[in-house]
């Protein structure tokens, strides 16, 4: 049954990708030189899913299929806990972004835990994205999202007052977008614009968000089953939205925007054993 529900979860996942490729392992130069065994590049360990290679992980080290192409790199100790929805893969397959996220604390110290490592897969060596862009988070970093060479960040600064920091990876360039609401708590990339799920104070749920690149609201959208998400994914398409609902644990909702419609995956509150293992290879 556990691995039922993650084969219908990596069907959905595959939906999403515009042009899905099948991934074989016959590289075997490629595995000998690596710690990761053959066996255990197998569900067991799979990671996340990216349109241009899959991520597994086996305690402190990744190792990345692209292809033929097999590669590993050892996480240190800041990274080695992180989690699934946090780790993209670049188009190129060659570098590895990591988004450590940070909580404000009582003391507020840990305004600029939250970072970007940038993994250089080639190499094996890492850099923070922030200190290369020479920007100081100076707040705390609660989301991110990756689309074509850029990536999205959710950002809360000290008193509680949320923006998106939109960085161009190609270009070593970001810009900063302020938000209509502080209650927003996840974000993606949709087409140009970008979607936010948003806490709403009239209707006292959680809505849609369709935003410009300069923080304008162009459209709401009021979904049932929205609400609180640790899964936040948009299609490449821009057609649906893959999300988790419910109380813990959460179940997993696919919305069709042109439909109007939700399509329950997963029931909230579903056993623990299966929807752990659905998170977890988000």
């Amino acid at each position: 049954m556990k691995r039922l529900f993650l084969f219908l979860f990596l069907i959905i996942i595959f939906l999403f990708l515009a042009s899905v490729k099948n991934f074989h392992f016959n590289n075997k130069e490629a595995a000998k030189t690596n710690s990761f065994s053959k066996n255990d590049q197998d569900i067991n360990y799979l990671y996340t899913i990216n349109k241009n290679g899959n991520v597994y992980k086996k305690e402190r080290k990744l190792l990345i299929k692209n292809n033929n192409t097999v590669r590993e790199i050892e996480l240190d100790e800041e990274a080695k806990n992180i989690s699934p929805i946090d780790v993209f893969l670049s188009e190129d397959a060659n570098y590895l972004y990591l988004a450590i996220r940070s909580y404000r604390n009582e003391n507020k110290s840990n305004l600029n835990d939250g970072k970007i490592i940038v993994y250089d897969i080639n190499s094996n060596q890492s850099f923070d994205l922030f200190k290369k862009l020479s920007y100081n988070l100076n707040g705390f970093l609660h989301w991110a999202s990756y689309k074509d060479n850029k990536i999205l960040i959710l950002r809360e600064d000290i008193n509680e007052n949320k923006s998106l920091i939109n960085i161009d990876l190609l270009k070593n360039t970001y810009s900063i977008i302020d938000l209509p609401s502080k209650y927003v708590t996840s974000v993606d990339f949709i087409g140009d614009n970008l979607l936010c799920n948003c806490y709403d104070e009239f209707l006292k749920k959680n809505i849609l968000i369709i935003i410009d690149s300069n923080g304008n609201i162009l459209k709401k959208i009021n979904i049932k089953n929205l609400g609180a998400t640790y899964i936040f994914k948009v299609s490449d398409d821009g057609n649906n939205i893959l999300f988790s609902t419910g109380k813990t644990p959460q179940g997993l909702i696919l919305y069709n925007f042109e439909s109007d419609k939700e399509y329950i995956i997963i029931p909230p509150e579903s056993k623990k054993d299966e929807l752990e293992c659905l998170i977890y290879s988000a």
